[in-house]
């Protein structure tokens, strides 16, 4: 009996060291670790402009959409506009010109888009179109030298319109 009992006990304890060894008892599943998606990065918002082409000497900024409208100033290749209404009416482009509104010729200039970010520099420089560095200056038409001396502020046909384009000659 002490060999069967013995036997016994034996049996039971290599049983038992071979159920705690490595067990095939299931596992508890590994815990999701939550993922953090990427942000997707915000597009930034874009206006339109208007951007002069290649005029000589200038292109006539007026205060109507007519080649009859007063001239308010003269745009030169390369100045930038933003633009009010998006598309072009009857052949102007409604603009923003030392903060009122303003007609070109749209035969004249090109639309394009920038940034909100580009359109706040530009509007802080409204006095002054933004050159895209094709024009040779940035000032007022006021500013230059040539029209200050050659007409009167009394005259209701300004000196810069004798040869500006926008559409009449």
């Amino acid at each position: 009996m002490k060999k069967v009992l013995s036997l016994v006990l034996i049996s039971a304890f290599l049983f038992s060291l071979w159920g705690c060894g490595d067990s095939k008892s299931p596992k508890s599943a590994p815990s999701a670790v939550p993922t953090i998606a990427p942000t997707p990065t915000p597009k930034p918002q874009m206006v339109k402009i208007a951007q002069v082409k290649e005029v000589d000497p200038g292109l006539n900024i007026r205060a109507k959409a007519s080649s009859d409208g007063e001239i308010l100033g003269m745009a030169e290749t390369g100045d930038q506009f933003l633009l009010l209404v998006e598309t072009e009416k009857n052949g102007w482009y409604q603009i923003e010109y030392e903060g009122k509104t303003a007609y070109i010729s749209s035969e004249f200039a090109d639309v394009k888009e920038i940034t909100l970010t580009e359109a706040a520099k530009l509007r802080e420089t409204s006095a002054a179109p933004v050159s895209s560095g094709e024009g040779s200056q940035t000032s007022l038409p006021e500013s230059r030298p040539d029209q200050n001396s050659s007409s009167s502020a009394s005259s209701s046909a300004p000196a810069n319109s004798r040869h500006a384009e926008d559409g009449e000659q």
